[in-house]
């Protein structure tokens, strides 16, 4: 058995196999600019699309998780019109960028600016804006895969899903009742996508430097609030752990479908 030490974002005892998720960079505007007018067209868009997306995320989440955590969607939609961050496009695109080289150097930019700074909560706004950049790129893009990895994947049942890290739109986007629990390389407790983590019942760890590619289809124990993921654990350890699973969720759908929760399922 080998432990593997974290930081808790959300509490929560889960057990099942471990699903290693690669991230994905949308590969839009690898060819030449289309000219001015078609790459202004185009990034226009791509705004449009996402925005409607952010919206229906707004709605989906209010049902599921309440105000608070849906509000982070409606941000995200007047950030994609916020001219500090749409006007830069547009002037790369004059200057001769595609819209994806546009979108890539000036969210970037913004983002970097965000990940200078030493407050943590403002730290993580720099998440908020590489999400939405990927979802530029992603609405550009003639191949868009699901930004929501664990929420097509019924097949595999139950599981608990690793990634070096994951956006608030694509913890969002995920089946909870498919998710056991969420295990990142990176991430932190004070961004949104942890906000939406505890929102929605999920335990999450953060800053597993050792957990990698080499995890996929192990049995684990995940234990947040103990810093501690459990890879490969003795039969013991494993059915303990899915016994106290199961008292959990039971007590989370219960709560969850109680009139006034603000929740679905």
């Amino acid at each position: 058995m080998k432990t593997i030490s974290g930081i808790c974002v959300c509490a929560g005892i889960a057990a099942g196999l471990v699903r290693w998720e690669e991230g994905h960079i949308p590969a839009a505007g690898g060819g030449e600019p289309a000219g001015s007018q078609e790459e202004l067209r185009r990034f226009e868009e791509a705004v449009c699309k996402v925005e409607q997306e952010r919206i229906k995320l707004c709605d989906d989440v209010l049902k599921m998780s309440g105000e608070e955590t849906a509000a982070i969607f409606q941000a995200h939609a007047i950030m994609l019109r916020d001219e500090i961050l749409a006007g830069p496009v547009r002037g790369c695109i004059s200057s001769g960028c595609s819209a994806a080289q546009a979108v890539r150097l000036s969210f970037g930019e913004a983002a970097a600016i965000f990940d200078q700074m030493d407050d943590e909560y403002m730290k993580a706004r720099g998440d908020d804006i590489r999400d939405l950049e990927k979802a530029l790129l992603r609405a550009m893009s003639a191949d868009q895969p699901d930004p929501a990895p664990a929420r097509t994947g019924k097949e595999a049942g139950p599981v608990l899903i690793a990634a070096v890290d994951f956006s608030p739109s694509e913890i969002a986007s995920m089946d909870r009742e498919n998710v056991l629990g969420i295990i990142l390389q990176k991430g932190n407790t004070s961004g949104h996508a942890a906000i939406i983590a505890r929102a929605m019942g999920i335990p999450m760890l953060v800053r597993c430097q050792e957990i990698d590619e080499s995890c996929q289809g192990r049995r684990a124990v995940l234990d947040p609030e103990k810093g501690i993921l459990y890879l490969d654990p003795d039969e013991d350890l494993f059915e303990n752990a899915q016994k106290q699973m199961a008292v959990r969720l039971e007590k989370r759908n219960g709560q969850s479908q109680e009139p006034g929760s603000g929740r679905e399922r």
